[in-house]
C-alpha cells in the first residue's frame, strides 16, 4: 500500500502524505494557487519593457553572493531556488508573494529562503536585496552557479529533490 496520495492540480503533480489533515492539504492547495499566480505574472511582466537590475557577485571561499538593486515601482519575479540559502534586505521595502502567503518586507532585514521558493515582488522603495548560497566548487561561473542553485520549473525542482533524498 502506497505511503501517499497523488494529488494532480493544474497539470502538475505532487505527493501528499497519507493521514494528512484536511488544514494540511488545503494549504498544499493554496501553495499550488500561489505557484500559478507568480507563473502567470511572470508571463505577463515578461512582455512589458525590460529594465536592467545591476547585480553585484562576489565569492568569498565556498560561497557565492548575489547583490541586486532593484529601483522602486519595480515588478520582479525571482527564480526557483534548489536549496536553502541566505537574504538580505540590506535597505528598501517591498511586497512580496511566495507559496507561503503576501507580506511586506522592510530592511535592514533578514531571513532564511526554503528549498522551492520562488517570489514575486513589487518595489515600494529603492531596495537592496543580497543571497547567499553555497559553493562548494568555488567557481565563479555564473552560468555554471545559476543552474546549480536554480530549476527551470518545479517539476524540475521536483526531479532534482528526489534525486537528492536518494544520495
Amino acid at each position: 500500500m502506497p505511503s501517499h496520495v497523488a494529488l494532480a492540480i493544474l497539470g502538475r503533480q505532487t505527493f501528499i502524505p497519507k493521514g494528512t489533515t484536511a488544514a494540511a492539504l488545503e494549504l498544499e492547495l493554496r501553495k499550488f494557487a500561489v505557484r500559478e499566480q507568480i507563473n502567470a505574472l511572470e508571463v505577463q511582466i515578461g512582455q512589458l519593457p525590460q529594465i536592467d537590475l545591476p547585480l553585484k557577485h562576489m565569492f568569498p571561499p565556498g560561497l557565492y553572493v548575489r547583490e541586486i538593486f532593484i529601483p522602486a515601482g519595480s515588478c520582479v519575479v525571482g527564480m526557483i531556488h534548489k536549496h536553502e540559502h541566505l537574504n538580505y534586505i540590506s535597505r528598501g521595502k517591498v511586497a512580496v508573494l511566495t507559496k507561503d502567503g503576501r507580506e511586506i518586507l522592510e530592511g535592514p532585514c533578514t531571513m532564511i529562503s526554503s528549498a522551492g521558493t520562488k517570489r514575486a515582488l513589487y518595489t515600494l522603495e529603492d531596495t537592496v536585496w543580497t543571497t547567499v548560497h553555497l559553493n562548494p566548487s568555488n567557481t565563479r561561473d555564473i552560468d555554471q552557479l545559476v543552474a546549480e542553485i536554480t530549476a527551470p520549473t518545479y517539476a524540475d525542482l521536483e526531479e532534482f529533490l528526489k534525486l537528492e533524498n536518494k544520495s
